[in-house]
Formats: C-alpha cells, structure tokens, sequence
C-alpha cells in the first residue's frame, strides 16, 4: 500500500498547520514509483485517485497504489 501526491519531487516542502504543527510533505513521480516497485519485485495490482479538498478550496489529487509481492 503506497499513498502519495504526484508531483515534482524537488517542490516537496515542509507544511505547517494553524496551531504550529509541522510536516514534511514529498512528492512523488508515479512512473519513477512504479519502476521502483517492479525493481523490488512488487506488481502494482490497483491505482486508486482520490481527490482531496485542501483548506483554500482548491483540489489536488492523492493516489494510492496497492501493489502484491512476487
């Protein structure tokens, strides 16, 4: 089970919240992942896109990658 948010890799940044809490957020390539995987022997068995509504209003989209081992 992987989830992410496609993106460029070198924009990931660190996200803070109203109360001060931080977070490092990565972004990830889904080809570069998905050539990873097959590296580490994992077939990717299902690609699931979740839309997410962030607090501006503006969506972006998560994905979740459930891969089985050979």
């Amino acid at each position: 089970y992987l989830s992410y948010v496609p993106g460029v890799e070198k924009e990931s940044k660190l996200l803070q919240d109203e109360n001060g809490n931080a977070m490092r957020f990565f972004f990830h390539n889904k080809a570069k992942l998905k050539t990873q995987l097959k590296e580490y022997s994992f077939d990717a068995i299902k690609e699931i896109s979740i839309p997410y509504k962030k607090r501006d209003g503006s969506f972006e989209t998560h994905t979740v990658i459930i891969a089985k081992k050979n």
